[in-house]
């Protein structure tokens, strides 16, 4: 460079005009890129008061399920032994610790929760004239749609994945305008903060600042070294404000779901939330299991220091209010309710044999919590080791209220015969939402599992081999 400095001054001079020019006029059209596509953004929807966004009936029927994404089952149990109360709130409720999910991520878990086993990896993998957005969209809007069209109000709260997307979208409920839908993620968050007199955290600006800054780096890179730098724990956007501010975008929502919740609805009504508390856990202040700046008590329990645990009881408890809420108000018991998760995680709680088989992940990573309360049942709750699935939720959901429920995408029932035969699990990585033409989940034909009658019997395990 410096002997092209001195031998060739002109061109250098000339050179570097041209690669002015250019960058000048990449800014420019950058700068408005950016501006455009920052004027298409949704605003983001913050309430400072709480008004009723969910409505139950008093003389009808209601049903309302929550997918509480990686609520854990095999610390279900020991979040009940640690508050003993929860025991009788849960009234009614069973516990169905014998409960398999399709796979470990959201992705791969949630579209059989919605759609019913028409909706698990192999059968949607099965079906390769439709994407996997038209699959995924067809999957959230199965039980919603079927509802509808047998006269329910429905609503559904913060699904997963909208259009295959990471943000919420609206586009793919064009059409389906009978489907009421809400956005609660995040959006009582300030009101939690100011009733519950904590200080917000400045997460969003924190990483706004950092990223604005690394984005600049990683653009420098060239592209065939950027997979060296990048994806590197030194270049993760992780704050310190992450955990806290996500749990309590989530935990509002369900702190808070007495003051959402009014019993004006003037026909049977139909619920679907979606939190993540239990995924984006922290740990809480026991005994009540509450966000605190910082925690001193904890619980009991051989768990209570696992932030998954605090979370989960932390939960519970305020469902367990909710609970109460719903009794008060004289629509406890003409309502159904199932708790549902979409995976485990990988925690090695030694109740599976995850050493002699060595699959490619441990077996506590697709377990799935179901916990379900009947229409008019009471009781303490009970636990049921039946084999059941994450995918049965929509059958429990439609049971004694739609005749021969079946999913209106696909035509069939949603309830199966042996639902052995549907159990295919995988180990296969998440899909990548930029791509919008892929009609099935990349897996690996030897990345594919199965379980029958008892997941906790490590012979009932093996590897499904698929027919060529």
């Amino acid at each position: 460079i410096v002997i092209s400095l001195r031998k060739f001054p002109k061109i250098v001079n000339s050179c570097s005009t041209i690669v002015l020019i250019a960058l000048v006029s990449v800014s420019i059209k950058n700068s408005i890129s950016i501006g455009i596509s920052y004027s298409k953004m949704p605003e983001s929807v913050v309430k400072t008061s709480v008004d009723p966004v969910f409505h139950l009936s008093k003389t009808g029927k209601n049903v309302i399920i929550i997918m509480q994404d990686r609520c854990f089952s095999p610390l279900v149990p020991y979040v009940f032994d640690e508050s003993p109360v929860l025991k009788q709130k849960f009234d009614g409720f069973i516990f169905y610790p014998n409960t398999i999910s399709f796979g470990k991520l959201t992705m791969i878990g949630t579209p059989g929760i919605f759609g019913g086993y028409d909706f698990t990896p192999f059968e949607i993998n099965k079906r390769s004239n439709e994407t996997l957005q038209q699959k995924h969209n067809q999957s959230i809007l199965s039980m919603p749609v079927l509802f509808s069209e047998n006269g329910w109000n429905t609503t559904v709260a913060d699904m997963p994945y909208e259009n295959y997307l990471e943000q919420p979208q609206t586009a793919m409920y064009k059409g389906y305008e009978q489907v009421n839908r809400v956005i609660a993620h995040g959006t009582y968050s300030d009101v939690w903060y100011k009733l519950n007199n904590i200080e917000k955290e400045p997460f969003m600006s924190d990483k706004i600042k950092r990223n604005f800054i690394w984005f600049g780096l990683f653009k420098m890179v060239p592209p065939a070294l950027r997979q060296i730098i990048y994806h590197q724990e030194y270049w993760l956007s992780y704050n310190k404000y992450d955990d806290t501010s996500k749990f309590i975008d989530n935990y509002s929502e369900i702190d808070l779901l007495p003051e959402l919740t009014d019993t004006n609805a003037d026909k049977n009504s139909f619920i679907i939330i979606d939190n993540e508390a239990t995924h984006e856990s922290i740990m809480l202040q026991a005994p009540d299991y509450v966000p605190v700046k910082k925690v001193t008590q904890f619980g009991n329990s051989i768990y209570s220091h696992e932030v998954q645990f605090s979370a989960m009881s932390g939960i519970f408890l305020r469902l367990s209010e909710f609970f109460d809420y719903l009794k008060a108000n004289s629509v406890y018991d003409n309502t159904k309710i199932i708790i549902v998760s979409d995976h485990g995680m990988g925690m090695n709680m030694k109740e599976f044999d995850n050493i002699t088989q060595r699959f490619r992940f441990l077996k506590e990573n697709v377990t799935a919590t179901l916990l379900v309360k009947d229409f008019n049942s009471h009781g303490e709750i009970k636990t049921d080791n039946a084999f059941m699935t994450n995918a049965d939720t929509p059958a429990l959901a439609a049971k004694d209220l739609i005749k021969d429920a079946k999913n209106p995408f696909t035509g069939n029932n949603l309830a199966v015969e042996n639902k052995n035969d549907y159990v295919k699990i995988v180990n296969a990585p998440a899909e990548s939402t930029r791509i919008r033409f892929n009609t099935q989940f990349k897996i690996a034909d030897d990345d594919w599992y199965t379980v029958k009658d008892n997941i906790f019997e490590d012979s009932n395990w093996s590897q499904y081999k698929l027919s060529k």
